[in-house]
């Protein structure tokens, strides 16, 4: 607007003046022509000709007087117009205030003062006072340190109400960031309307003031025509009058010498002449009359042009208003933008120490639950304690009752030789009737657990004295009698009390007979080790627990030589192997097993177990093997298990459910564990890369047929393994792809599953197959796309995040194919993908960035994005967060959705885009050569849009960057660089930008980028440097 100005085009009065000179040149040859033909004046001759100019004359003057009073109506009609934009300015102005005004309303104590409606009217602009900065900034600390002291005095109920609140007014302050962002963008469209409207009146007015020029100097023109035709009118006057007195005049007589038929003659040319003198004369009267007019009509015309003179000059006084006025907007626009800024300063303080807040209260949270946990933990040890104490106590009392019995039978003892001969004496102590007592099926758990308790102090008063008299224990002993196979079975037995004081007197007892390896087969018969597992497993007191525990790890290696073989019966190989799996389900346990010489020899025997015929035992086996398949040194033996008997293929039969038997059918059912157990092996058999030949082992025993069967499986946990069984396989999906097709309908039928972890498995298993080119197009066919569709447009409350991540992460890949374009387009997936980033999980955010990167490559998902309301909200919103994770997917993001002008256009505010360019700033940091490409060509696209030319333009450290880009050693980057900056210098020459440092500094890394030493980006650079110099 400031580069208007009234200019008259010089080179079109040139082309004027040179037409004027052409006919006056010709007309010139004409006159000259008369003359030679008749020896006279053309005037003189006839005047005919002279009455043809003036009415030429007088035709354009008439023509050149319409234009003038057409260009006089079309200026009154242009002041009406100017007027009226003036009045539309101010209204425009005044909608403006009204909108901030409703914007301002949200902040609460930030109060920014709006335009006064007076913005535009009566070309006077009166500015309001501005607030000072001291003011602004003192506000929003004395209204947190308010908010804090009051936050300090409220109670919990107040505390959750505050951060609602807070939460509420954090949304009202980013919809009002959002709603300031429109509001400078609809005030920037109205400014370059006004200003084309403006401009495009301007030019007009100039067109109109050249044609002014020019009627100025053909009136000139005429004016000089007229002077001459007068001119020459006053000769031919006086030429007459001259003739005529030389004919009366008597000196010169001529008709003297003339005959009667010449002097006829000559009085009849006399009589001629004066008569041609007489309408001559009229003639000269009616050209005067003519010239009045014409000079009425050129004066009226010279006051007309000096009216237009004053309306230019009211133009050009509004103008200067005008531009007065956009430099106070201007000022007042800065001003906005550092309020701005210092309530976004304010913002950022009063969320940091919001988040420490916060971060206290969960860490008072968690201390107070970790107190609570460790006044439980106390409360446990202290019952413990308590117990202990009390059973300490008790044992006391037995001991001192003990004590005085023993006293008493000393007594009696001393007093038995007063007994008189013949008396009758008592019946002698004997061992047997304790164990008749704890045979007697109605004692009670105190009395079984008292009895116990006696025969153990027995065994240690034997073992005392023996120490004591160094004595060798005979039969009748008591160690001897506890020995027995009768007795020792008792306390056996004993291990499936539900009693914790019978257990612990049983367990001591056991423990201090020792020679468990001789008893090995009576623990076996008399189901100990399953009584000791039932009860780890039931027991809630903490010392019953650890002893439990510590019989069990004892018995290991007992058990496990036991298990070699030395028991001929099948329910004792199934109970010890039922004993090594409970052992097995721990890493530490299976750690300890190893440790053991004879352990080697027990995986042979359960491995042979595999092929045994009774069924029975060939499940207990595969049951204990999948739980060994966890380590690798277990694998190892597995894997050379195939070479005895064809392991793989047994265990393959036994996931599809059936396998080979003795019944009439011929056929047996394997237990759904037993069916898990196989599928376990294989599968770690398979992840173990380094175990060779075992893919091509189990590849050639059909496994594919086997895992269709597995599949179809009721239990979930089968269907699970055999899923990652294909995932294992996939090496051979290329080579063999028709043999994959029958497993995808079964996977397909699994995602309806209520076992969330099967269906994660199973999305996994089909992207896995989705990869080739055949299966994928088999899947799109049998409805795949249309379950993942449905699955991503549910609610994220409903939905699991990992079934959510692997529905993503298979529709980016079946996304190649065209039908399943269609089939997402028809579904709308990409809008109820835009609801991902307000989740708080960080995975499902992911997915947010990671499907809009894919589906926003094509152009018909993107025009789902421009029809829908408030989407690029969504991703200023990401743009103004712009998490660290994902910096780098962002960037792709933008790039992808910039490809639409209309989501371009969208982007682009005074807040998005240098949040934007601070991103791109940032990520230089890591970034790698495609994410350097995506920065460029997203700036190339900022650049085409006319609203973020100026951002570019504006930002030295993009075009640095930009420039410092042609020295990569990656061409395609230097390629972009150099096409971008091409664009910039080409806009800089149009706008006369070429003095900005900016501009230098680009120049300059040209020329020094042409003399480094990277021969790929040289002539790239030459060129770019010469075109920039033909420019």
């Amino acid at each position: 607007m400031d580069g208007l100005s009234y200019n008259v085009n010089d080179d079109e009065e040139g082309e004027e003046g040179e037409e004027y000179e052409e006919e006056g040149t010709q007309n010139q040859s004409h006159a000259q022509s008369k003359l030679r033909a008749t020896g006279q004046p053309a005037g003189s001759q006839n005047d005919n000709l002279s009455l043809m100019q003036r009415q030429r004359a007088l035709s354009k003057i008439s023509d050149n007087q319409k234009q003038i009073s057409n260009l006089a109506n079309q200026s009154s009609l242009n002041q009406s117009a100017i007027s009226n934009q003036q009045r539309n300015i101010s209204n425009q102005g005044s909608l403006i205030s009204q909108q901030q005004q409703q914007n301002a309303s949200h902040y609460g104590n930030q109060q920014i003062s709006p335009l006064s409606n007076t913005y535009l009217q009566s070309n006077n602009y009166q500015r309001k006072e501005e607030p000072s900065v001291k003011s602004i900034k003192s506000q929003p600390k004395e209204a947190f340190d308010e908010a804090y002291n009051r936050g300090r005095k409220v109670t919990s109920e107040d505390e959750k109400q505050i951060y609602m609140l807070k939460q509420e007014n954090e949304r009202y302050v980013e919809d009002n960031i959002l709603l300031k962002a429109e509001n400078d963008r609809l005030v920037k469209l109205i400014y370059d309307k006004e200003k084309a409207d403006q401009q495009k009146y301007y030019s007009e007015l100039d067109i109109k003031d050249k044609k002014i020029k020019k009627l100025d100097i053909e009136i000139e023109q005429y004016k000089k025509i007229v002077e001459e035709l007068r001119i020459d009118l006053v000769s031919k006057q006086l030429d007459r009058d001259s003739l005529k007195a030389q004919l009366i005049n008597k000196s010169f007589s001529p008709i003297l010498f003339l005959n009667d038929y010449s002097r006829n003659e000559f009085w009849k040319m006399i009589t001629r002449y004066e008569s041609d003198a007489l309408t001559f004369q009229e003639d000269k009267i009616t050209i005067q009359q003519e010239i009045l007019e014409q000079r009425s009509i050129i004066a009226r015309q010279e006051t007309e042009i000096q009216d237009l003179k004053k309306q230019l000059d009211d133009y050009f006084v509004i103008r200067s208003e005008f531009t007065k006025m956009k430099m106070e907007y201007d000022k007042l626009y800065d001003r906005y933008s550092e309020v701005e800024h210092l309530q976004k300063e304010t913002n950022l303080k009063f969320s940091g120490l919001e988040k420490s807040y916060f971060f206290l209260e969960k860490e008072r949270e968690s201390s107070h639950s970790k107190i609570q946990e460790l006044s439980n933990l106390l409360h446990e040890r202290s019952i413990e304690s308590n117990n202990e104490k009390k059973a300490l106590r008790e044992f006391l009392q037995r001991l001192e009752q003990e004590k005085g019995l023993a006293e008493e039978a000393n007594k009696r003892e001393k007093d038995f030789s007063s007994y008189r001969i013949g008396a009758k004496v008592s019946r002698p102590f004997n061992l047997s009737d304790y164990f008749v007592r704890l045979k007697t099926t109605s004692i009670s758990s105190e009395k079984y657990a008292e009895t116990i308790d006696i025969l153990f102090e027995l065994l240690k008063t034997e073992q005392a004295n023996s120490l004591k008299t160094a004595s060798k224990t005979d039969s009748t002993s008591v160690s001897s009698q506890l020995k027995l196979k009768d007795h020792y079975k008792l306390f056996l037995k004993a291990f499936s009390s539900k009693n914790s004081k019978v257990l612990h007197c049983c367990y001591k007892i056991v423990k201090e007979l020792g020679d468990i390896e001789d008893r090995v087969e009576e623990f076996v018969e008399n189901q100990a080790s399953a009584a000791l597992i039932k009860t780890y497993k039931t027991t809630d007191d903490y010392a019953i627990k650890q002893d439990t525990l510590y019989f069990l790890k004892n018995f290991m290696s007992k058990v496990c030589k036991f298990s070699q073989g030395h028991s001929d019966k099948a329910e004792n190989k199934i109970h010890s192997m039922n004993c090594i799996v409970y052992l097995a389900k721990t890493q530490e346990n299976r750690q300890a097993l190893s440790n053991y010489d004879v352990f080697n020899i027990v995986m042979t025997n359960l491995i042979r177990s595999v092929e045994s015929k009774e069924r029975k035992v060939a499940n207990a086996a595969i049951g204990a093997l999948a739980y060994f398949s966890f380590e690798r040194a277990y694998r190892i033996l597995l894997a050379n298990a195939n070479q005895l008997f064809n392991f793989y293929e047994l265990l393959l039969q036994s996931i599809q459910g059936s396998a080979s038997g003795g019944n009439a059918t011929g056929a047996v059912d394997i237990p759904a564990s037993t069916r898990y157990a196989a599928a376990v092996i294989i599968a770690k058999m398979l992840g173990d890369k380094d175990l060779f030949g075992v893919h091509d082992s189990i590849m050639k025993e059909g496994v594919l047929t086997y895992l269709a069967k597995g599949l179809r499986d009721k239990q979930s946990s089968v269907k699970k393994e055999c899923a990652q069984i294909v995932i294992h396989l996939s090496k051979y999906i290329d080579n063999k792809p028709e043999s994959f097709r029958p497993l995808i309908n079964p996977l397909i039928s699994s995602l309806g599953d209520e076992d969330q972890s099967l269906v994660v498995k199973s999305l996994d298993c089909i992207r896995t197959l989705s990869f080739n080119d055949k299966l994928r197009d088999f899947i799109v066919d049998n409805g795949c796309v249309s379950i993942l569709c449905s699955t991503i447009v549910q609610e994220l409350a409903e939905v699991s995040v990992e079934i959510l991540k692997h529905s993503v992460s298979l529709l980016v890949v079946l996304i190649s194919n065209a039908d399943a374009r269609q089939i997402m387009y028809e579904a709308s997936v990409i809008l109820p993908l835009l609801s991902f980033l307000s989740s708080e999980d960080i995975e499902v955010r992911g997915l947010w960035y990671e499907g809009l990167k894919e589906l926003g490559a094509y152009s018909n998902f993107r025009a789902q994005l421009e029809n829908a309301e408030n989407s690029m909200l969504i991703l200023k919103r990401a743009i103004r967060q712009a998490e660290t994770t994902f910096i780098l997917q962002l960037i792709a993001v933008v790039r992808v959705l910039c490809q639409s002008p209309i989501l371009l256009d969208r982007i682009i505010d005074p807040v998005t885009v240098p949040k934007l360019f601070e991103i791109y700033n940032d990520a230089m940091k890591w970034a790698d050569s495609n994410i350097e490409i995506y920065v460029l060509q997203t700036l190339r696209l900022l650049f085409s849009n006319n609203n973020g030319k100026l951002h570019v333009l504006k930002n030295e450290l993009m075009l640095a960057y930009a420039s410092s880009c042609l020295a990569k050693e990656n061409v395609n980057v230097a390629n972009e660089a150099a096409s971008l900056l091409i664009e910039v210098l080409q806009e800089s020459r149009k706008n006369n930008f070429s003095q900005l440092l900016s501009f230098r500094l680009i120049i300059a890394n040209i020329r020094k980028n042409t003399c480094s030493q990277q021969p790929n980006n040289i002539f790239q650079d030459q060129q770019f440097y010469s075109r920039y110099q033909s420019q």
